[in-house]
């Protein structure tokens, strides 16, 4: 079921819950340089999809884990540009 619910703004950042188990976090590349990147709710924890090698690339682990209140143990890359996990 589409959710489309915005959980979280700050540091430039907004989240939004798109899915039961998906989020989307829209990261701020003009003031901050953070791409977008996604949250995949497992069953015992989160995987990043997409996660940004821009700093401070910790403030995304913690959003994760706040919003879902799950530890972020895997990341997931879709594709090899450069603002992902330094291609």
């Amino acid at each position: 079921m589409i959710k489309n619910n915005v959980v979280y703004e700050g540091s430039y950042s907004k989240v939004v819950h798109i899915f039961d188990k998906l989020y989307f976090r829209e990261g701020n590349l003009e003031v901050r340089d953070q791409c977008n990147c996604g949250f995949l709710v497992l069953d015992s924890c989160v995987a990043i999809i997409d996660y940004p090698a821009q700093n401070p690339d910790h403030e995304i682990i913690d959003e994760a884990e706040h919003i879902t209140g799950l530890p972020v143990k895997y990341i997931l890359v879709t594709h090899a540009h450069v603002d992902h996990v330094a291609g």
